[in-house]
């Protein structure tokens, strides 16, 4: 018996990126363990938060969505649907997706409709992108040749024994 191998983490979170794009939705992905992997949107389907991971995985999923809507305040009442990639897994659920319907984008056409305005749209796409990055100009170590010289005055004179 031949034994399938198992499908990697991040290709098939880049499949579900690919089919959800291939559907109409606008696409973010994100590295930052407070984020799910991928946060999608469509106006008819509204937003989808997806994760890779099992069943054990639920809570930290729903901690990452509880912090996207404290950082976009327009979904903060708006129904997210959440679901679980699991590479292992054989059958899809409802917050599950199997390895093999990732890869297939099937369980797209499963989503419930649930509209979403353009503004908040325009608000989750300002949330992802890209912080600026500032330049700091550095400078040199400040150095002091004479400052020895110039301290002396004020500093009691170490080399001599200090009598009580």
């Amino acid at each position: 018996m031949v034994e399938e191998a198992i499908p990697d983490g991040k290709e098939l979170l880049a499949a579900a990126h690919q089919s959800l794009v291939n559907s109409g939705f606008d696409v973010h992905s994100s590295d930052d363990s407070t984020r799910p992997a991928i946060v999608a949107h469509h106006p008819e389907f509204g937003i989808v938060a997806l994760d890779l991971g099992s069943t054990e995985a639920w809570t930290a999923l729903n901690n990452k969505v509880a912090i996207l809507r404290e950082e976009i305040p327009a979904i903060r009442r708006t129904l997210i649907t959440s679901k679980l990639i699991d590479p292992i897994s054989e059958n899809s659920s409802k917050r599950i997706i199997s390895g093999s319907d990732a890869a297939s984008g099937v369980w797209i056409d499963q989503l419930p409709q649930r509209l979403l305005d353009e503004p908040v749209r325009e608000d989750i796409r300002r949330a992802y992108l890209p912080l600026p990055e500032i330049e700091i100009p550095m400078r040199a170590d400040f150095s002091d040749p004479d400052s020895d010289y110039r301290a002396s005055p004020y500093l009691p004179d170490l080399s001599e024994p200090r009598g009580h």
